[in-house]
């Protein structure tokens, strides 16, 4: 039986302080990776249920939240995240998957998001329409070589300059600030969009129209070229899927690295990342892939075999801690759809522990899903949360479920 500390204690552990709402470890102060602690853990190999581990979407504050509440489970719950039979990640559950597959740790991912806060925005530099043309997957790879090849370069047709190599301002940057360039962007994120909204299978657009119209409003140069520097090209060994959807076959596409398409993991996790109309697509092939929460924000169906599955849905909530009116209408609809996938999971005789953010959490979120500040009080809140249910009966069905 594991014994969770109490939420006071959850909450000076990753505290800076009670006005600094920040995580005390920095980049500096990571513990190592090779280093865990020896104190034993529940795992899903050996005699037990394996068990799958689902990361839902949400954007930088759901980012956050999954942080704190995996690192509650990792370092207070006894649970061995590393030991996940699978891990399937939606959006910023696909950037939680992929750094933990390649063997980050949660107080590392915890400590890397607290380190996003107040990074400045920088002008769009990104090739026109590279994203909406077909047959351009030679271009989505992931590789320097590649997005050299693609146009990130000094030469934008807007007049703006990319960074120099190794150079990562922030994970987005604004639209250019001709208004040419926006009324371009703003036409080619409207037709992405509605590519998303109305699910019919259509074929990509022309290169030149692409690239005329090109979608997207936000850069994501900052965003890759961090993904390429922190995470490799090739897939890891253990399970990994990130979840996609192709707007020209309107049907959600499970990406791996053995499947296809194939794509190198920093351009797969770009690919579940795309929010329409937000920031570009992501070619693979003749697919044109956006985020994988449009068609559900967790995909916890895809948990379907395991005996036993963890699911971190920071866009619904949990109905045992409501938060304010609005923000329950605001996540209804994510609310709903996940409570119905883990209904499915459990009729098939999986254990599934459901964490949603409580009414503090959701508090800490806020309304908008992309901001860069606030992230260590929404780290704190999904730490603090997940700390009290340890002791719950849910969470003690789980860890007898997986250690049995």
């Amino acid at each position: 039986m594991v014994t969770p500390g109490g939420a006071e204690e959850a909450s000076l552990a990753v505290s800076g302080g009670p006005d600094t709402g920040r995580l005390a470890a920095s980049r500096g102060d990571r513990i190592s990776r090779r280093g865990r602690r020896a104190e034993p853990s529940i795992e899903g190999g050996g005699s037990g249920t394996s068990f799958a581990l689902v990361l839902g979407g949400g954007g930088l504050v759901g980012l956050a939240y999954e942080a704190g509440a995996l690192l509650a489970l990792d370092a207070l719950g006894g649970i061995d995240l590393s030991g996940a039979a699978a891990v399937i990640g939606t959006s910023a559950g696909a950037i939680v998957g992929a750094y933990l597959r390649c063997g980050w740790t949660a107080r590392e991912l915890a400590s890397v998001v607290t380190d996003l806060e107040g990074l400045p925005l920088v002008p769009v530099s990104e090739p026109h329409g590279v994203y909406l043309a077909g047959g351009a997957g030679k271009n989505a790879g992931g590789s320097s070589a590649a997005a050299e090849s693609a146009g990130y370069a000094d030469n934008a047709s807007d007049g703006s300059k990319s960074h120099a190599p190794g150079y990562v301002p922030a994970l987005g940057a604004a639209v250019s600030r001709s208004p040419l360039t926006f009324a371009r962007r703003a036409i080619g994120s409207a037709y992405v969009l509605g590519r998303s909204a109305v699910r019919i299978p259509t074929p990509p657009l022309p290169a030149r129209i692409a690239r005329a119209f090109p979608g997207g409003m936000v850069s994501i140069e900052a965003a890759r070229a961090r993904l390429e520097h922190d995470l490799p090209e090739a897939w890891p060994e253990p399970a990994l899927e990130l979840v996609a959807f192709d707007l020209s076959r309107s049907e959600r596409v499970v990406l791996s690295g053995g499947g296809a398409p194939h794509l190198a993991l920093p351009a797969a996790v770009r690919a579940s990342c795309a929010v329409p109309g937000i920031f570009p697509p992501v070619p693979a092939g003749k697919m044109v892939l956006v985020d994988g929460g449009i068609r559900s924000t967790t995909n916890l169906d895809l948990g379907r075999g395991h005996g036993a599955v963890i699911c971190v849905a920071p866009m619904a909530y949990d109905p045992a801690s409501p938060p304010a009116g609005y923000q329950q209408v605001l996540r209804a609809w994510a609310g709903r759809a996940v409570a119905r996938e883990a209904a499915m999971l459990r009729r098939d005789g999986a254990t599934v522990l459901l964490i949603r953010p409580d009414a503090p959490a959701v508090e800490a979120s806020g309304v908008n899903p992309m901001r860069q500040s606030g992230l260590g009080a929404v780290v704190e809140a999904g730490y603090a949360q997940v700390a009290g249910l340890l002791g719950s009966v849910h969470f003690e069905r789980f860890a007898e479920r997986i250690a049995s």
